[in-house]
């Protein structure tokens, strides 16, 4: 009778499939840092030469409170919901980012 191996794969081939599988798990883990909050403070990044008082424009249409400038050109940081400002976040062309990022002005101060 011939006894066959559990696994058929080369040993080095699964230790390189381990260290693919922990740089996705490692790179998922630190996208989250940038997701921003359900609600609270918010930073909104055009990805184009808007300024920022467009930026405020559309975001006050989305129910967000302007709260200071951003770290970028164009950015600017509200107090609003996500889910409120997706939608114009698309629309305009532009990323809505965890405010707990280093060189965001207002980051350490919670919200009254």
């Amino acid at each position: 009778m011939r006894t066959t191996s559990v696994s058929t794969v080369p040993p080095a081939r699964r230790r390189k499939g381990f260290v693919v599988l922990q740089a996705v798990l490692l790179a998922l883990a630190g996208g989250l840092a940038f997701l921003p909050p359900a609600q609270g403070r918010i930073l909104i990044v055009p990805l184009g030469t808007t300024d920022a008082s467009r930026v405020a424009a559309w975001a006050s249409a989305g129910g967000a409170k302007p709260v200071d400038s951003g770290p970028f050109a164009g950015s600017l940081i509200v107090e609003g919901a996500r889910a409120a400002l997706l939608p114009g976040a698309l629309r305009h062309g532009a990323l809505l980012l965890n405010t707990n990022l280093p060189g965001c002005s207002g980051s350490s101060e919670k919200p009254a």
